[in-house]
C-alpha cells in the first residue's frame, strides 16, 4: 500500500516498536482539523503529517491555514496524527499454532533425533519442514499419547532394510508402524522374525560352538 501512495511510514532502523502510520487524504471528522486533509507524502520520507486545506473553502480554509493558525509544518501539538501499531513478526508466530505449542512434540523430536544418530551414525537433518510434518502428526491425532507415539517411532527405527531418509518424508506415515516394526516388503514383522534377529547372550554362543552349530 506504500508503494502505491496509500499509506506512509518511516523507514525501520532495525528495532523493534510502535511506529506511525500515516493515511493518505485521510480527512478528520471532528475537532480544529474539521475541514482539512492530510498529506501524507508532503514531506516524503520524513513521515511528517501535513493537513491540508480540504473542501472547506466555504468555512475560510485556504493555503493550509485554518483560523489563522498554521495546520503544516509538523506541528505536532497541534495536529491529530493516525498511528497504528503492527504487530511484529514474532508475535504473529507465537501462540496455539507454534510446532512447539504441542507437549508432545520436543520429547519425540528428541527421540527421533537420537535413534537416527544410533542407527545411521550420522546427526537426523531437521529443520522448519521436519517440525511441520510433525506438528500436522500430532494435529491430527490428538488422542496418541507420547509413549504411544515413542512406540512408533521405535518400531520404524527397528525395521529392516531402513533408508536414512528424512523424518519429513516418513513422518505422515508413522502410524504403519502402530502394531510394531515392519519387514522389508512392509509387512508386519512376526515375533518369530524378531527373535531370529535378537543378538545371541555369549552362553548361547559357547553352547552352539561346542555343538558344532553356526552361530554368527
Amino acid at each position: 500500500m506504500k508503494d502505491r501512495g496509500f499509506i506512509n511510514y518511516p523507514k525501520g532502523n532495525g528495532s523493534r516498536g510502535p511506529y506511525r502510520i500515516l493515511i493518505n487524504k485521510y480527512e478528520p471528522r471532528g475537532g480544529e482539523l474539521s475541514g482539512t486533509r492530510l498529506n501524507a507524502w508532503k514531506h516524503g520520507e520524513l513521515c511528517q503529517p501535513e493537513y491540508e486545506a480540504g473542501n472547506g473553502e466555504g468555512n475560510g480554509e485556504r493555503n493550509g491555514e485554518r483560523n489563522g493558525k498554521s495546520i503544516g509544518g509538523g506541528t505536532y501539538s497541534r495536529i491529530q496524527e493516525v498511528q497504528e501499531v503492527k504487530p511484529s513478526p514474532r508475535a504473529k508466530r507465537s501462540g496455539g499454532d507454534s510446532p512447539e505449542a504441542d507437549p508432545r512434540h520436543s520429547p519425540i523430536r528428541g527421540l527421533i533425533q537420537d535413534l537416527h544418530f544410533q542407527k545411521f551414525g550420522v546427526k537426523c537433518e531437521w529443520d522448519g519442514s521436519e517440525a511441520k510434518a510433525l506438528n500436522r502428526v500430532l494435529r491430527r491425532n490428538p488422542s496418541w499419547t507420547g509413549p504411544q507415539l515413542s512406540a512408533m517411532v521405535r518400531n520404524r527405527f527397528d525395521s529392516d532394510e531402513l533408508p536414512p531418509d528424512r523424518p519429513r518424508r516418513w513422518l505422515p506415515g508413522l502410524g504403519s508402524y502402530v502394531a510394531g516394526p515392519l519387514d522389508r516388503f512392509a509387512r508386519l514383522k512376526t515375533a518369530d522374525d524378531q527373535a531370529s534377529q535378537a543378538p545371541l547372550s555369549p552362553s548361547e554362543i559357547a553352547r552352539r560352538q561346542q555343538a558344532g552349530e553356526e552361530w554368527r
